[in-house]
């Protein structure tokens, strides 16, 4: 026999959800941002199109500031930099070291 009589505050009874682990979901992986600051331009695509939040320019030299605990590992800021400056790995692997952007190399600038 179930009761029609709606919980006191509304709501069903519930308990709480269990996190990731516990829920036998693996954990969430984890994720180095590099910037290349010699070729960041600060124009800031990087942090607007970032969905998780793991990026940030300073107030006030526009230096893009990384949250690696946030980074979900997406690549949109990789994807969209227009000067290649921001390279996403999973932690623990380096990333390839850059070769120069167009018109950067060998005095080309």
């Amino acid at each position: 026999m179930t009761d029609s009589h709606p919980h006191p505050t509304g709501a069903p009874d519930q308990a709480a959800p269990a996190a990731p682990e516990a829920a036998g979901k693996p954990p969430r992986r984890k994720f180095n941002i590099t910037v290349y600051e010699a070729w960041c331009k600060r124009c800031g695509i990087c942090v607007a199109f970032c969905p998780a939040g793991a990026l940030r320019a300073h107030e006030t030299t526009q230096q893009v500031l990384t949250n690696q605990a946030k980074c979900t590992g997406c690549r949109q800021c990789e994807w969209r930099c227009p000067d290649f400056a921001i390279v996403i790995r999973p932690a623990g692997q380096k990333p390839a070291a850059p070769a120069a952007p167009a018109g950067k190399a060998e005095g080309k600038e």
